[in-house]
């Protein structure tokens, strides 16, 4: 694991672009959000969660990048085509190839997500999202399914900061819990007091697997798995919004 910024080693935080590599977005493997969020739902609570409660117990947020954090304009049937693999997991999929295609194939991933880096822009509200949690105290790591170099370019060119960055690099990614176990222990804060944050079903997936105390959710799999999640927003400016009303808010009997 890496710890990439925060006030122990300042990196920038950026997209979790191309690799979401691992289907991000439906399991069809259509990708992730787009920046186009107009028509959406409005922002809610979702499971009945009152907004007075949405930041109890929550000591740190796990951030997903390509789709939460940053927007990219990803053509996701081009890029299974090109690597040729059908729906599901991108990742797994070239994992279980024998030599020497796996490593042809995980290196044009590889040079696609450099690609993607370059037309990556943040999401809205993600530094104003980033912001708040900083000055509220929550600590904060970036899991990303993309490589360890994507994510440092991104981090550098937007100057966001992590105190943890959990890349496929690690060795494992997303649907598993394990990456985001390992962001929590490199957080030194239990699974059970993190909310993560992302935008496809292997975030839903991987959170629910690792027993998150929050997921939050934003952009098409907001509509499609709100319900399910304990907060859900069309992006970041909307989950913010939320946020800060939580806070500010007070209770029926003003406690």
């Amino acid at each position: 694991m890496r710890a990439f910024g925060g006030r122990a080693s300042p990196l920038p935080v950026r997209m979790h672009l191309l690799a979401t590599m691992s289907g991000e977005g439906r399991p069809d493997g259509d990708g992730r959000r787009t920046a186009n969020t107009k028509g959406q739902e409005p922002v809610r609570p979702a499971g009945g969660t009152t907004r007075r409660k949405l930041l109890s117990g929550i000591r740190a947020v796990l951030f997903d990048m390509d789709g939460t954090l940053v927007e990219v304009p990803h053509d996701w049937k081009a890029i299974r085509k090109a690597l040729g693999i059908g729906p599901g997991s991108i990742l797994d999929q070239l994992h279980a190839l024998p030599e020497p295609e796996r490593s042809r194939r995980l290196a044009l991933l590889d040079a696609m997500e450099t690609d993607a880096c370059d037309a990556a822009r943040p999401a809205p509200g993600a530094a104003e999202l980033l912001g708040f949690l900083r000055r509220s105290g929550i600590a904060t790591a970036l899991v990303t399914n993309n490589s360890a170099a994507s994510a440092r370019t991104v981090l550098e060119r937007f100057g966001w900061t992590f105190s943890a960055v959990i890349t496929r690099d690690d060795g494992t990614w997303k649907p598993s819990p394990e990456p985001l176990f390992r962001a929590a222990a490199a957080l030194g804060v239990p699974i059970g007091a993190c909310a993560a944050i992302g935008d496809a079903w292997l975030d839903r997936e991987a959170a629910r697997a690792a027993g998150c105390r929050a997921l939050w959710l934003v952009g098409p799999e907001a509509e499609r798995s709100g319900r399910a999640a304990e907060l859900a927003a069309p992006d970041l400016a909307g989950l913010l919004e939320r946020l800060r009303e939580s806070v500010e808010t007070p209770s029926p009997t003003g406690s």
